[in-house]
């Protein structure tokens, strides 16, 4: 029994041992941080960056050889970026030959140094050349060094007198095939001293660095010193060039070192080829440990740096003999050992010549890509995330297109710190005004119209950096009116629906009244200038207004004729009743016949609210029905033929009072309904109804909230889907507030938005505009001149407001039906109180073209929730510490 127990302790002991080893293991490296973004800039040719590093706005600056612009053959391309990595300029620099970039730097004065050599200038073969430009990216100065043969600068730093250091390699001087070549010039790019290293064979210095002693390291690679082919060379000078110690590493291959930096401890970090070379050196170049962190021939390290924790970051290439390579990012801690590594590419190859740890603890690489891009090979521009959580920077602005000297609200408010808090937000507004703030929200306006670039900056508790930009587009005015026209008389006119016509003129529907109380169908025919053509009234006269929201629908038919749809109101000896009535008129609105529809009780309601022209030459109309049930009000569908005959009825509704307001004819030659949906007193939701040619429903969906939502037009979007638009007081600023509901095919809610300000707003019709937005017309307090105004409000294709405008006087002016119009503009129609005979009036406005175009969706970031922040490995440990406990039970019931 004993021999037993001791062996289940024994055991227990290796497995809790193997277990330690594993957590030890596991979290001894992390997994490697996202990307942020990426950027491709390029043209038709090869371009490709060699350099880059971040500038003092927190932007960055690149450097390569541009094939697709510039002079000559290949010129010198300079590109500068914003935080995000859009461009903000570039610039060649070359002659009509080949002239390559190897470096660059941000200079003191804010401007930039570059190095490389050239083809087109000097004094013969290819010459160093230095190229001084000022914070703008324009030529200051240039200046080319070399003799007769081939000199070709890669490297280039200011020294701490405000000249420069340039090291590379010469066939023109020295004493072998090449030699390292450093030279030294003052600000202006004079040469102050030059010196060569090598022995005969070919020697080639990549990198240069002034040390903290005022001399400088210089590393590259020899065929005439060292072990094989080809050995890592690092070389130190004093302050004047002259060499204080050389080293070299390698083995019996090909070994090139291509970035040196002095680390914190005064020692030295080089990285090269092949197999991803990392060398430490002490003060002296005396080798503390090497590491090669690649796998193969085919993996080549081109940059490194030392990193805040004291480990190293080096990016590069890899792949395999006959495949394509990709850039490789490798993490090291401080003793070289391998933290994470990543691979960015493509199919093709990709390739990063640089990388520069950024303020916000991330990393920027520099690179070519075959993989995306214009042409066979792009500068490519990747972000990297720092491993640990930094701030997100994000901002929206309201409005979303302002007009000038508008008030901007920027709102920052969806910014995180996910381990913290941001402590600073900093606004660069693109017009030279830059505001620090604690705040999350800022008000700016601007003078003139045009694009701005604004940038947000912010700043957490650990003075961790984030930024982002966003471009705004000011206009001068969202749009003009071109013209508008009254119809009417003496008392209350009001027109509902409005289409432009074939020949370019507009017809309008309505009513028009005889007393305050009676009227008639109205129809009213103006020419492209709005200006009337003739006017027809249909019915007796006797009608009784029974309320605003009734409205009346027109329509052009295929035979240039136009359709109508109201209700005729008829007596009895069981009182009256209201029946949907459908009037077709010729092209010049005379009447050819008319039909009613009517349901089985007197004293009831059918009122017919829209008309659509069906493909098969028939009608489908739309509105509601008291006849069917005498105590509710449901959605009513009726279709008709050609000659107004009815084919089929159906309804649609429950117990409350359902109202539809709008219908079309689908893609699948089915129907689609928008109404009200009553669920309660004085409740109302959104109501969408499918249905399949024959009527029968397919679908219905409801969108609404506790309070009073109101559905009055419908259209089939590009998609597939639908778009709703009508108002409502369950959500919004205020009052009732335009609400815009879009759905898909199976009438699924994409999303929803409202629209409007503290007082009573309302859309009662909505059109999808060419370029995939919507265009919203209806009736606003909150805005405008008078008591009520028109109100025109345009979205881009996720129902983001881009402008609005009101139109109006001192009264009441409501717009009821909008179209955009052949031209690209939009036509209005709805009644007047302000303008006009007397009364209320038909309102007919036209307005120009849409000044902008709809831009690229708005993303809100996804704040991170609280198991986001676990720490790495949660789940390995807490399986660990089960397992544990499963072993001590197993123990103690083997004890006893």
């Amino acid at each position: 029994m004993k021999g037993k127990r001791r062996k289940i302790r024994i055991l227990s002991l290796v497995i809790i041992f193997a277990l330690l080893a594993l957590i030890t293991v596991g979290c001894a490296s992390g997994a490697p941080p996202k990307e942020a973004w990426n950027q491709t800039f390029g043209g038709t040719d090869e371009d490709w960056a060699h350099s880059v590093q971040q500038t003092s706005d927190g932007g960055y600056i690149l450097t390569g050889v541009a094939r697709s612009y510039g002079a000559g053959e290949s010129d010198f391309w300079l590109v500068k970026t914003y935080p995000d990595g859009n461009e903000q300029w570039n610039k060649t620099f070359g002659g009509t030959d080949s002239d390559l970039a190897y470096s660059v730097q941000q200079t003191s004065d804010g401007g930039y140094i570059l190095a490389g050599y050239t083809w087109s200038y000097g004094a013969g073969g290819n010459d160093f050349w230095l190229v001084k430009a000022d914070s703008d990216g324009n030529e200051q100065w240039n200046k080319t060094f070399g003799g007769t043969n081939f000199d070709s600068a890669h490297s280039v730093q200011q020294t701490s007198d405000g000249g420069y250091i340039l090291a590379g390699r010469t066939t023109s001087y020295g004493a072998g095939g090449s030699d390292f070549w450093l030279v030294k010039t003052d600000p202006d790019g004079n040469k102050q001293w030059e010196k060569t290293f090598g022995g005969t064979d070919y020697d080639s210095a990549h990198s240069v660095q002034q040390t903290s002693d005022g001399g400088y390291i210089l590393a590259g690679s020899t065929n005439s010193y060292g072990a094989g082919e080809s050995d890592f060379w690092l070389v130190k000078t004093d302050p004047n060039g002259n060499e204080q110690w050389n080293k070299t590493f390698g083995s019996t291959d090909y070994d090139s070192a291509h970035s040196v930096q002095q680390t914190s401890d005064g020692g030295y970090i080089l990285a090269g080829e092949h197999d991803f070379w990392l060398v430490k050196t002490d003060p002296d170049g005396n080798e503390q440990w090497n590491k090669t962190l690649g796998g193969n021939y085919f993996t080549k390290a081109h940059s490194v740096q030392q990193t805040a924790d004291g480990g190293y970051i080096l990016a590069g290439t890899t792949g395999s003999r006959g495949s394509s390579v990709d850039l490789w990012l490798v993490k090291t801690d401080p003793d070289g050992n391998k933290q994470w590594d990543k691979t960015l590419g493509g199919k093709n190859s990709d390739r990063a010549y640089s990388i520069q740890q950024t303020s916000d603890g991330g990393y920027i690489l520099a690179g070519s890509t075959n993989s995306s891009g214009a042409s066979r090979s792009d500068f490519w521009l990747i972000k990297i995330e720092r491993e640990g959580p930094t701030p997100t920077a994000f901002f929206t602005h309201i409005p979303r297109y302002p007009g000038v000297n508008e008030t901007i609200i920027f709102d920052a408010s969806f910014s995180y710190d996910s381990d913290g808090n941001i402590t600073n937000y900093k606004w660069d507004f693109g017009d030279g005004n830059i505001i620090n703030t604690a705040e999350m929200m800022i008000t700016h306006s601007y003078a003139l119209e045009g694009d701005y670039n604004v940038n947000l900056t912010v700043i957490d508790n650990d003075g961790l950096v984030n930024s982002t930009s966003k471009a705004v587009k000011v206009l001068m005015s969202p749009l003009l009116e071109e013209w508008n026209r009254t119809f009417g008389g003496a008392y209350d006119d009001r027109a509902w629906s409005v289409q432009q016509t074939s020949d370019g003129g507009y017809i309008l529907a309505g009513r028009l009244s005889y007393d305050t109380d009676l009227y008639d169908f109205w129809l009213v025919k103006a020419d492209s200038d709005g200006n009337e053509q003739w006017n027809k009234t249909f019915g007796n006269g006797t009608k009784t207004f029974v309320g605003l929201e009734w409205p009346q629908s027109v329509q052009q038919t295929t035979d240039g004729g136009y359709i109508l749809a109201d209700y005729m109101r008829s007596y009895g000896a069981g009182g009256s009743t209201d029946d949907f009535w459908l009037v077709k008129a010729d092209s010049d609105g005379n009447e050819q016949w008319n039909k009613t529809f009517d349901g089985k009780y007197y004293d009831s309601q059918d009122i017919a609210k829209s008309v659509k022209q069906t493909s098969d030459g028939g009608y489908i109309l739309a509105g509601d029905t008291l006849s069917h049930d005498a105590f509710t009000l449901d959605f009513w569908l009726v279709k008709a033929d050609s000659d107004g005959n009815e084919q089929w009825n159906k309804t649609f509704g429950g117990w409350g009072f359902d109202s539809a307001y709008s219908v079309q004819q689908t893609s699948d030659g089915g129907y689609i309904l928008a109404g009200a949906w009553s669920y309660g007193y004085e409740l109302y939701d959104f109501w969408l109804v499918k249905t399949d040619p024959d009527g029968n429903e397919q679908w219905n969906k409801t969108f609404g909230g506790e309070g009073f939502d109101y559905a009055y037009s419908v259209q089939q979007t590009s998609d597939g889907g639908y778009i709703l638009a009508g108002y409502t007081n369950s959500y919004g600023a205020g009052g009732n507030d335009f609400w815009l509901v879009k759905t898909d095919s199976n009438g699924n809610e994409q999303w929803n938005r409202t629209i409007g300000g503290a007082n009573d707003d309302r859309a009662y019709s909505v059109w999808q505009t060419t370029d995939r937005g919507y265009i919203l017309a209806g009736y606003t307090r909150s805005y405008g001149a008078g008591k009520g105004d028109f109100w025109l409000v345009k979205t881009d294709p996720d129902g983001y407001k881009q402008w609005d405008k009101t139109f109006g006087g001192t009264d009441h002016d409501w717009a009821h039906s909008v179209q955009q119009t052949s031209d690209g503009g939009y036509i209005l129609a709805g009644y007047t109180n302000s303008y006009g005979a007397g009364g209320n009036d038909f309102w007919l406005i036209k307005v120009g073209r849409d000044p902008i175009e709809s831009d690229s969706e708005l993303t809100i970031p996804e704040v991170p929730t609280e198991e986001d922040k676990r720490m790495p490995g949660f789940e390995l440990i807490f399986g660990i510490a089960g397992l544990l406990a499963v072993i001590y039970l197993f123990n103690r019931k083997n004890q006893r």
